[in-house]
């Protein structure tokens, strides 16, 4: 239902653009009808969007519960020294990052399904007014969509090595805490642990994140302002044509 509501209400946005190039370039077709049509989209369109958002907050913490309640049976089901061979750093760190990060996208479903409705109507109604502009169009969305996933799976590798590094920050984290009082009484060992195993696990991750994220912000930057720069070229003379 989320995931209908929010197409909805992407495609009620695009009949919006539809419905005022018709009453900017029609004038004989201004009448009660199309003021009529435009208020209820108006209306319409926010109301169906929430909807969609209301649901999907139901939905996000109940995938949070199940989750959560699933993960832990499953390590109370696991045999101690299977359990000791995998790590348990990597299981709190599956509990304490990837549940929230499956919740976040859970969260963004509304907002993907209606964008991806907008994009879907507004190729349709693009396709009906100009088909040569609409193959133009696709041509250059599948050229940015493949130049961007290509600068993006190069972010994925160092965001993997980064998740690797973080593991082992979780078992460094453990233990901090567990050998606490052995680390007060011995300045030597706590100074080696902090500078030589601590630290250089987590600067091997933040490099790691950092170099992602340079990747991904450079090529959201360049590839997006390119794409978007072209469309707008592209469509400049066409866009309120009927």
């Amino acid at each position: 239902m989320a995931v209908f509501f929010g197409l909805i209400s992407g495609a009620l946005n695009a009949f919006l653009l539809a419905l005022v190039n018709v009453a900017i370039w029609r004038p004989a077709y201004r009448t009660g009808a199309i003021f009529v049509a435009f208020v209820v989209l108006c209306a319409a369109a926010p109301f169906i969007r929430v909807a969609s958002e209301l649901l999907v907050v139901g939905l996000g913490q109940s995938a949070v519960f199940s989750l959560r309640t699933e993960l832990s049976r499953q390590v109370l089901s696991v045999p101690l020294r299977t359990m000791e061979q995998f790590g348990l750093h990597r299981i709190l760190s599956a509990m304490t990052e990837d549940i929230p990060t499956i919740t976040n996208v859970v969260v963004l479903i509304p907002v993907l399904c209606v964008n991806a409705g907008v994009v879907a109507t507004c190729i349709v109604y693009m396709g009906w007014l100009k088909w040569k502009l609409l193959m133009a169009v696709l041509v250059v969305m599948v050229i940015g969509i493949l130049a961007y996933q290509f600068a993006v799976g190069r972010a994925i590798k160092h965001f993997a090595r980064a998740r690797q590094h973080d593991n082992k920050l979780q078992g460094h984290f453990q233990g901090l805490i567990h050998g606490i009082k052995e680390l007060k009484l011995h300045q030597r060992r706590r100074e080696a642990f902090l500078s030589q195993v601590l630290s250089s696990t987590a600067e091997a991750a933040r490099a790691e994140n950092v170099a992602g994220m340079t990747i991904y912000s450079v090529a959201l930057d360049t590839i997006a302002f390119a794409f978007d720069k072209s469309l707008k070229e592209m469509l400049a003379d066409e866009l309120f044509v009927v």
